[in-house]
């Protein structure tokens, strides 16, 4: 799957709907409420990111062909 098609973007999305944080994996980030104007909402952001760049290139590949998801503010 491609996170980077529009049906699979609704997909993720749906499911995050359904399970919440429950949705969450290594190549899928929740974060219901992340105020972006504060130094840890920043923090929370970069944290993922960095998290995401230092994956194992071979078992991130598995997912989302190698992409990593950060969805913030679904509800």
């Amino acid at each position: 799957m491609n996170p980077l098609h529009r049906d699979v973007r609704m997909a993720i999305l749906e499911r995050i709907l359904m399970l919440g944080d429950e949705a969450e994996t290594g190549y899928l980030e929740v974060k219901s409420d992340v105020d972006l104007n504060k130094p840890l909402g920043r923090a929370k952001v970069a944290e993922f990111l960095l998290g995401a760049a230092n994956r194992d290139p071979k078992s991130a590949s598995r997912f989302f062909h190698g992409h990593a998801v950060m969805v913030i503010g679904a509800h």
